[in-house]
């Protein structure tokens, strides 16, 4: 098992964080990933959060969370929240929860 790993990005012109993410998205991986990314969020205080998830491998309902909590949290911060290069299996996880209706999905 890859356990996910994330990399953050910023760009202070755009305001845009991005939340590059690799591995395995799963229960095992969220919470640490959560903490890291609402301390970004919180710092930073983007106008946009991007998840990259061009990198990710397997993701299961954790990783929905995952997404959904950063929205709720990018939300509150008056941001816009998108989801990057999803796989196809990806990409139905976030159809299947309704995510797609929360966040853009940039292919």
């Amino acid at each position: 098992m890859q356990t996910a790993d994330i990399k953050i990005e910023y760009d202070e012109k755009s305001k845009t964080l991005t939340l590059v993410l690799s591995g395995e998205l799963d229960h095992h991986s969220a919470g640490r990933l959560r903490s890291e990314a609402d301390r970004e969020l919180a710092v930073k205080r983007p106008k946009h959060l991007i998840i990259d998830v061009s990198s990710v491998s397997f993701m299961d309902s954790s990783g929905i969370g995952f997404i959904l909590g950063r929205y709720g949290k990018a939300e509150l911060l008056g941001a816009t929240t998108s989801v990057k290069g999803p796989s196809q299996q990806i990409q139905r996880l976030l159809l299947l929860s309704g995510a797609n209706k929360l966040v853009n999905i940039i292919k």
